[in-house]
């Protein structure tokens, strides 16, 4: 009974460790972040209810960044001719349990909020004169002329914001009975070459947003170009 009442009174604590590397990109989601992360429960039981990001340029330039999802890889299996093949957990990002001083790895990505808060208005426009389109058994490729479609396109043109140069970012760790945020720091830089190889990405979104009104034999393959920056823990 002592331990159970002195078990209740303990807060939560936990340590979070970095990967070497960030996943960097910029597609039909907006900015991406995507990292591998460590995570340990100190001296009890914890659980993640939220997982933020705040970026912020060395020209005072900022972006936040919210959770989406998280994986974990759970074993390799062999298979002819293509040799080991990992099998992985895939889930969206809702909460996150920690046992007791057993190290968790989750790779986890992160999503710009301003871009999921105003990406949902402009789609909603797209389908509702989309669905307006069939039922007037116009063609598909006729959305392309209305106002929706083009506020879309410049809508992602609009949201691309990764610049050269260095970023810090603050990782904002909520745990469930926890007042305040673990806040973790980070930095990490990007060069000409890998901005521009990002941007190339804005053309993308205009193609992946054809794609979906287009017949299947015409739909164009996509290569969405990812960078991989190296981070360094502050």
């Amino acid at each position: 009974m002592i331990n159970l009442i002195r078990n209740k009174l303990v807060t939560p604590k936990m340590d979070l460790i970095f990967g070497q590397n960030a996943e960097i990109g910029f597609s039909m989601f907006g900015p991406i972040i995507n990292m591998n992360f460590s995570f340990i429960a100190i001296n009890k039981r914890a659980l993640i209810e939220e997982i933020k990001l705040d970026l912020e340029h060395e020209n005072h330039g900022q972006q936040s960044f919210e959770w989406q999802w998280f994986e974990e890889e759970l074993y390799e299996t062999n298979l002819p001719n293509a040799g080991p093949m990992p099998t992985k957990k895939h889930q969206s990002a809702i909460a996150l349990n920690l046992p007791k001083e057993i190290l968790i790895e989750k790779r986890i990505g992160f999503n710009g909020i301003e871009f999921i808060k105003n990406n949902k208005v402009l789609n909603d426009k797209v389908v509702e004169d989309l669905l307006l389109i069939m039922r007037n058994n116009e063609p598909n490729l006729s959305l392309e002329k209305k106002k929706s479609f083009s506020e879309y396109v410049g809508f992602y043109n609009q949201s691309f914001d990764w610049k050269v140069g260095k970023y810090t970012a603050t990782v904002k760790t909520a745990l469930k009975g926890v007042n305040k945020n673990y806040n973790n720091k980070f930095e990490f830089s990007l060069n000409a070459i890998e901005v521009e190889k990002l941007e190339a990405n804005k053309g993308f979104c205009e193609l992946s947003l054809r794609n979906t009104i287009l017949p299947q034999d015409e739909q164009k393959d996509i290569q969405w170009n990812w960078v991989n920056p190296r981070i360094n823990t502050i």
